[in-house]
């Protein structure tokens, strides 16, 4: 299930001589050379993958989304390529509340350029608050394929058919990668960890963009939670505000997850449902944070050794800058490129807007301390304050929004166009913080077109 808030290290250790030093990029490239391979997209501010397929052979967008029992169609894509659809009469529920559920059907389903599935019918719903794209791409065919998902390649692999079947879990410990074994019941994956004296059981969730634990389990577990003005939305209409908290140390096998931040709300309300007690969703962060290697097939995870920290990916904390090749754009289309102090902001009256040329967007005025120079000769002097003017798409709760980013971590990263205009850009202010940091200098270091 897929959360829409308003957003990878791994710490490797050594392993016991026997099973040789570890060497994860090497298991990476040992399932790149050995299955059949289709290439994701990675959205790494919405922490989500993404791939290209067909619908009847006109192109389409998925995203992979193992926390959606089943595969689901978008109503408007279904409606635009003049499917057969037709209304259930059932509805599904989830944190926005209730959708009505229509079947399509399709001639044809291209996943990537390897796997084609005949005529068959799927849900579809409105998805309204979840992200465009043409559908999901669920637990039922992910499963059905025996999918592994690499999250640091950003690869879904395959076996292919005319070659003996593969021991992954035998190549994993070669390269001193751990496997952690999960439970599948119908088309949910879960997996368990222990926090101090309990036991906890998860949804392994990659359309998940931030993990999520149940306001009953963090109360049970005497957790201290707080505010945020992060939103969680998904099936339905409605988003939801949920409280945080935070993890210090959760186990995993061998392993464990560091100071994890997670969301906070009843697990109830995301129209999952299991025979037994579920505490929460364990989500992208986690596992673009690990570098994890999810096999659906075979209900198991291959991580790396060592503890992981996922707060350099999580949407509560910092955050990546876009993907490569925004980043790359974004640079080149900057004069100055700098960390700064915001000391306060002003929005434009909602009158300005209407009667601006592109009442799409809504100008922001920044008073800013200039803390250093990144790219580019700085406007005022290191330490100065200036006035700065950034265009961001418009939002209904746009102040409630950026009062909470920015109250939340006022240091950030801030790209000045190089043309008079202001940055036309959504991400044009970025948490300030070591990894985008270490991500501006190595596109930086890329050769440019």
């Amino acid at each position: 299930m897929p959360l829409r808030p308003a957003l990878f290290l791994t710490c490797l250790l050594g392993l016991p001589a026997a099973r040789g030093a570890a060497d994860p990029n090497a298991f990476h490239d040992s399932l790149a050379r050995t299955l059949r391979a289709e290439p994701l997209r990675w959205n790494a501010i919405h922490n989500e993958h993404l791939i290209s397929g067909a619908i009847n052979g006109r192109p389409a967008e998925f995203h992979i989304d193992s926390g959606a029992a089943r595969s689901i169609l978008a109503l408007g894509t279904a409606r635009r390529l003049g499917l057969d659809v037709t209304d259930t009469g059932r509805t599904q529920s989830g944190i926005g509340g209730k959708e009505s559920i229509y079947s399509a059907t399709l001639d044809s389903l291209d996943i990537g350029k390897s796997v084609h599935i005949p005529r068959r019918s799927m849900p579809a719903l409105e998805m309204t608050s979840t992200l465009p794209s043409d559908g999901l791409i669920g637990g039922d065919i992910l499963t059905m394929l025996g999918a592994v998902i690499d999250h640091r390649s950003h690869l879904m692999l395959f076996r292919r058919d005319s070659d003996p079947p593969v021991d992954l879990a035998a190549e994993a410990e070669k390269f001193g990668m751990v496997t952690v074994p999960l439970e599948r019941e119908g088309n949910y994956h879960f997996l368990t960890a222990r926090h101090q004296d309990a036991t906890l059981r998860f949804v392994l969730d990659t359309g998940s963009q931030q993990s999520l634990l149940d306001s009953g389990t963090a109360e049970r577990l005497g957790l201290k939670t707080v505010e945020t003005e992060v939103r969680a939305a998904g099936v339905g209409e409605r988003s939801r505000r949920p409280r945080l908290t935070s993890l210090g140390r959760m186990a995993i096998g061998d392993l464990a997850l560091l100071h994890t931040p997670m969301l906070v709300m009843p697990f109830d309300e995301f129209g999952m449902t299991s025979a037994r007690k579920v505490d929460g969703i364990l989500g992208a962060e986690f596992l673009f944070a690990s570098g994890a290697v999810f096999d659906a097939g075979h209900q198991r995870l291959f991580l790396p050794p060592g503890d992981i920290d996922v707060r350099p990916y999580s949407k509560t904390g910092s955050e990546m800058l876009a993907s490569d090749e925004e980043l790359a754009a974004l640079l080149r289309a900057s004069s100055w490129v700098g960390g700064v102090s915001v000391l306060r902001f002003t929005l434009e009256s909602e009158d300005s807007r209407r009667k601006s040329p592109d009442p799409s967007v809504s100008a922001a005025r920044l008073d800013v301390e200039v803390l250093d120079t990144i790219q580019g000769e700085s406007p005022v002097r290191l330490g100065a304050t200036t006035t700065v003017t950034v265009l961001l798409p418009h939002r209904d709760d746009l102040r409630e929004w950026a009062t909470g980013v920015l109250g939340r971590n006022p240091r950030k990263i801030l790209f000045l166009s190089s043309s008079e205009k202001p940055p036309a850009m959504d991400r044009s202010l970025f948490t300030d913080g070591e990894l985008p940091r270490a991500q501006i200098q190595r596109i930086r270091s890329l050769p440019q077109p």
